[in-house]
């Protein structure tokens, strides 16, 4: 079986994983070994907005832009 590089895995992990929520793309070692390399994902908190979970804090913005959007109404 062929295998890719390292360096691309990580590339295409990196577009797979972006968030906590995410973790259920790990498939095998190299891929367990990125999702624990990047600090940030402990940190992620999934909320339920317009029907959907999200990141409350990947998606900061934009929950913050709909906050003040509802705040000016």
């Amino acid at each position: 079986m062929n295998t890719l590089p390292e360096e691309i895995e990580r590339d295409i992990y990196s577009y797979v994983m972006t968030c906590n929520s995410h973790s259920n793309y790990i498939f095998n070692k190299s891929s367990l070994k990125y999702y624990k390399d990047k600090a940030e994902y402990r940190y992620c908190a999934p909320i339920k907005l317009f029907n959907k979970d999200i990141c409350q804090f990947c998606s900061a913005k934009e929950i913050r832009f709909l906050k003040m959007m509802s705040y000016n109404l």
